[in-house]
This record gives C-alpha cells, sequence and structure tokens, in this order.
C-alpha cells in the first residue's frame, strides 16, 4: 500500500487538549484535525526522516493493526501532521527547521496570522453591528472615584504634533482614483519621518544610524511605503504588528492629506528569512 517514500512528523506541530480530546494544528500548512492514541504513536515513529512502509510496518506489529495504522497515517498526511519528503509542503517545513530561529512558540504567531483571509466590506459591517447589539460596550475610561487622592493634571497641550493629533480624523471613503494619488512631496516626508537616517552613532558594534524615529535598538531595516485606498485596511492592517512587521501610522502628518486624498503608512520591518 505504501511506498519508500521519506516521512517525517511536522517541525510546525502544535497538539492541543480539546474539549473533544486531543487535536493536532501545523502552522505552516495551517491544517489539523483530531488525535488517538494510535495518531499519537505514529507521530512519536515519525520524529525524523524514515521509509513511510517500514515505519507502518513496525507499528502495526506494534498496535496489532495494519488498517488502522495504515488510515491513521493517511489522515495525518491529509492533515499536514505528516509530511512527506520532495514536496512543496515539506520543502517547506525543512526550510522552516533550517531557517527559523525563534522557536515554535514565535512561529505559530507568526506563521499563523501571515496571508490573513479579511471580511469584505459588507460582511465586516455587519459583523460589527452585530457586536454593537449583543456584546455590552467596554468602558472608554476608568474613573478614580474611588482613589484616596486625586492629582488634577493640565489640559493637554493644543499646538504642534499635540494639536495635529486631537484634531485628526479618521476617513474611509476614498475611491483610490488617480485624482487622490498622493504628491511626491508627501511621500518624500512620508518615508523621511518613518525611518528616516539624519546622523550616525559610533559604538562598540560599529557605526548606528540617528533615525527619526525610536527603534528600539534594532538593527537597520528595511522600509516599504503601502498604499492603502481605505482606511479600514489601515486599521485591519495595522492589528497584525508582528509578522514580525512593524506598522507606524504617522499620526503628525495625517492633516497633510486633503480628506479626498489616500492615507499613506510605512511598513518596517526586521529582515527574515521566511520559509
Amino acid at each position: 500500500m505504501f511506498h519508500e517514500v521519506p516521512v517525517r512528523r511536522s517541525r510546525a506541530l502544535l497538539i492541543t487538549f480539546e474539549a473533544e480530546g486531543l487535536a493536532a494544528y501545523d502552522f505552516l500548512s495551517r491544517m489539523g484535525g483530531p488525535l488517538n492514541a494510535v495518531s499519537m504513536a505514529i507521530l512519536n515513529a515519525f520524529s525524523d526522516w524514515r521509509p513511510l512502509s517500514s515505519g507502518v510496518g513496525e507499528l502495526s506489529r506494534d498496535l496489532g493493526s495494519y488498517p488502522s495504522v495504515a488510515g491513521e497515517v493517511i489522515r495525518l498526511l491529509d492533515y499536514g501532521s505528516l509530511i512527506v519528503a520532495g514536496t512543496a509542503l515539506g520543502d517547506r517545513n525543512d526550510k522552516y527547521d533550517r531557517e527559523w530561529p525563534w522557536g515554535a512558540t514565535a512561529g505559530l504567531y507568526h506563521f499563523s496570522i501571515k496571508y490573513t483571509q479579511y471580511l469584505d466590506a459588507g460582511s465586516s459591517i455587519a459583523a460589527m453591528t452585530e457586536r454593537v447589539l449583543n456584546v455590552p460596550p467596554v468602558s472608554l475610561f476608568t474613573t478614580n472615584a474611588d482613589a484616596a487622592r486625586v492629582v488634577s493634571l493640565p489640559p493637554p497641550r493644543d499646538d504642534g504634533c499635540f494639536g495635529v493629533m486631537k484634531r485628526r480624523r479618521s476617513y474611509r471613503g476614498f475611491d483610490g482614483s488617480a485624482a487622490g494619488a498622493i504628491t511626491k512631496e508627501q511621500l518624500r516626508d512620508c518615508l523621511f519621518s518613518g525611518i528616516g537616517i539624519v546622523g550616525l552613532a559610533r559604538t562598540d558594534l560599529g557605526e548606528l544610524p540617528l533615525k527619526t524615529t525610536p527603534s528600539g535598538g534594532a538593527p537597520e531595516i528595511p522600509m516599504k511605503p503601502m498604499y492603502l485606498p481605505t482606511m479600514s485596511r489601515i486599521f485591519r492592517t495595522a492589528s497584525i504588528t508582528t509578522r514580525p512587521w512593524k506598522i507606524r501610522s504617522l499620526t503628525c502628518l495625517a492633516t497633510r492629506f486633503p480628506r479626498q486624498r489616500p492615507f499613506l503608512v510605512v511598513r518596517t520591518g526586521f529582515p527574515v528569512r521566511q520559509p
């Protein structure tokens, strides 16, 4: 039934305890399914590449049922829990195993949120409407009514960048037409404000760039401008802040864009080797 093709357990496999029992989820293929004692024994036996036929034969002798082992192997292959050498999934899994240095926890988060499929505008509005009608709203702020001592702060500043932040508004009516294109000067300002290099600092690690925005000690990182024809995409994209990409919306430049123009954000991210 099986050929001498090398098979092993996926390196991107997560096993969880669900109400119905154990379940496996492969965060590279985004597939998974329930597990039982036979499938757990199979995953344990195929911890590294080995011929499929010999592995199934050995497990059948130990477990006493060739049909049940063979059926579970086929199911695990379908779920991506077992991978086959030389296939696209097998090659990608091998690449992940070689080149992903941050561990399974970071891998689960990073690869699970890549290429997310979003709702269209109508479905998104319907979902939000249902939530508003059925889920109690979260309080916008907490009070200090129970505090033993209350310190009054002066009103917020109304000038400079703080004034821009106070006056900014979100707008979702851009049509993405040529008439709404941004100017070269606006693009220049966004790119410079996002990650402009204004000097170099000499350190024991060599010369490090001084930039217009803080980096948290990160090395020099690439930058890509993102043209987003609708503001709603900004919020959906900005909610995914670690791909490990960072999204920065340039609040202080918001008023430089007329309401009929598209909005631009600057995306910066650490270079990673992605399987």
